[in-house]
């Protein structure tokens, strides 16, 4: 399908969002989140609109999240990623971002799992507008500044043989 028919296909559907975007109600966190729409490229070479909550909180402000539906754990991954896809090849393994090599109005994103993979088209200026919200809650470089989300128990809980 050619650009800007995708893009048309984006408008359209993005005008139709009308579920709402709910934001993460604990206290002391700060979240932005934005309803957006991805074309899922298809083995026709045509895309089939999909709507997708693009995530950010301050409780892992160096991660962004993308869920895809109602169902299912979200793609959660650097916002640095995404930010470096914008404008270059960025990512390995599960996830990868860049620019369309077909214009700057278009990034594709790329994701893989155990069970196949998919690719997807996405607004560049959609993505820019997220992160930049994003960059409004925890601007650059200030990542540090929030405790790291606690992952479980630590290597020495783990290993005291209690």
């Amino acid at each position: 399908m050619p650009k800007k028919d995708h893009q048309r296909v984006i408008r359209d559907m993005d005008d139709d969002l009308d579920v709402p975007v709910v934001a993460d109600a604990t206290p002391g966190v700060a979240a932005h989140f934005r309803n957006a729409v991805f074309g899922l490229v298809t083995n026709y070479e045509s895309t089939v609109p999909v709507r997708v909550v693009l995530g950010f909180t301050t409780r892992d402000p160096h991660a962004v999240e993308f869920s895809f539906g109602h169902e299912g754990s979200p793609w959660v991954f650097a916002r640095q990623l995404l930010a470096a896809g914008l404008v270059a090849d960025a990512g390995e393994g599960d996830v990868r971002v860049w620019p369309s090599p077909c214009g700057g109005d278009i990034t594709l994103v790329e994701l893989k799992a155990p069970g196949g993979h998919a690719l997807f088209q996405a607004a560049t200026e959609e993505l820019e507008d997220f992160l930049a919200g994003s960059y409004d809650i925890v601007p650059r470089g200030d990542e540090h500044l929030f405790p790291r989300p606690r992952l479980g128990p630590s290597l020495v809980e783990l290993t005291r043989g209690e």
